[in-house]
């Protein structure tokens, strides 16, 4: 019998799955460009506070070495923080098959549509509408920027759907029994 639970322990592997390969992503592409990106988006941005030229160098090295810092520690972020993405539309995709009865496989298609909408699509649109100078930085940098925004979700179906679909070594952490003492 499906428990909401199963379908939390499935969602976090998925998202598991999705953090350990946008941290491959984010090792694959070149740091110094997305150092050169944020300093470009940087400058563009405070460009209009009318800040003494020395002062924005100062604030775009103290960003720099932030970004540095940030850059070392994200892989790890990124496996935690799609974990908890993961166990959260996993949760979803339990209201679907549960509540709704849709099909395990189609509750993980629904799903993942979801968080493609949702996390992928919707704040692609608003970057776009609302900074459109931003974007052609960020184009600049990474040319396939809306194919790595969008490659988390993409990542994140397919697990969940592979997951849902096949029986694993989750299945027996999923079935479980509690043991009695």
């Amino acid at each position: 019998m499906d428990t909401y639970s199963k379908h939390v322990l499935e969602g976090a592997i998925a998202g598991a799955v999705t953090g350990i390969a946008v941290a491959v992503l984010l090792l694959l592409v070149e740091p110094q460009g997305l150092e050169g990106m944020i300093e470009e988006l940087l400058r563009q941005q405070i460009k209009g506070y009318g800040l003494a030229l020395s002062e924005v160098e100062e604030v775009v090295k103290q960003v720099t070495g932030l970004v540095r810092t940030i850059l070392a520690i994200a892989p790890i972020a990124y496996v935690l923080q799609y974990t908890l993405l993961g166990a959260l539309f996993g949760l979803l995709k339990g209201f679907l098959n549960l509540r709704l009865n849709l099909g395990r496989v189609c509750a993980a298609l629904a799903t993942g549509a979801t968080y493609a909408v949702l996390l992928g699509v919707t704040p692609l649109v608003a970057l776009s509408r609302l900074y459109p100078e931003l974007v052609g930085v960020i184009a600049k940098y990474l040319p396939n920027f809306q194919l790595l925004a969008l490659a988390p979700a993409a990542i994140f179906t397919v697990a969940l759907v592979v997951i849902s679909a096949t029986r694993g070594p989750w299945t027996r952490v999923a079935e479980a029994k509690p043991k009695e003492y």
